[in-house]
């Protein structure tokens, strides 16, 4: 018995505007802080204030919220992010406050053996899905690199893939470690055409 479909809505959306943040989203702009880290910081300023419960928390407010974070035992790099985000809020209010980064842990991290990721990859039912998180895998991209692909950006006929990086910078990976399922690469070409008549009739 096959299950029911489930209905995604995958229009992103730009977040919903804070006004107690505006301020601070310019302070950092002008300041010029990439975007994609404007959009950090703020939502991390944004939790610290609903913490808090205050638009001018002092340096004993963030005492506090560090310890919390702590508490929720957070990574490394998540907590250092926090950090950043209310030091740059505080500098902006004009109550300074000071934090320890936490330097990463230089161990060696744990891998997947080749019969880890069969099996992990057996399991997957969805064909898009597959492809996602073969493409993420394989591939060593970021989240956010996998989901600003776009159609154009892969070219079945080299096997090359087009990514956005970190930074704005474009990179080119070769994809001929994934296995594609050919009903993968017809939709795709299928998606592709479509795009080319749709620009074609813009120009028209």
């Amino acid at each position: 018995m096959r299950s029911a479909k489930i209905e995604v809505d995958w229009e992103r959306r730009a977040p919903p505007q804070d006004g107690r943040l505006n301020k601070f989203l310019l302070f950092l702009q002008e300041k010029g802080i990439r975007d994609s880290t404007v959009e950090v910081y703020a939502g991390n300023a944004g939790r610290y204030l609903d913490f808090v419960k205050t638009d001018h928390p002092s340096a004993k407010d963030y005492t506090r919220f560090r310890e919390s974070l702590h508490a929720w035992k957070l990574s490394r790099s998540t907590l250092n992010q926090y950090g950043y985000a209310a030091k740059a809020y505080h500098e902006m209010i004009g109550v300074p406050i000071s934090f320890k980064r936490i330097s990463p842990n230089n161990q060696i991290p744990f891998y997947f053996s080749d019969e880890d990721v069969e099996r992990i990859f057996s399991v997957i039912p969805n064909v898009k899905h597959l492809a996602m998180l073969s493409t993420l895998f394989f591939g060593c991209l970021r989240a956010t690199e996998l989901c600003q692909l776009n159609d154009e950006d892969l070219d079945l006929d080299s096997l090359t893939l087009r990514i956005n990086g970190k930074g704005g910078q474009e990179g080119i990976n070769a994809v001929q470690w994934l296995h594609i399922p050919a009903e993968i690469k017809l939709s795709c070409k299928a998606r592709q055409l479509r795009l080319f008549s749709t620009q074609l009739a813009t120009l028209a």
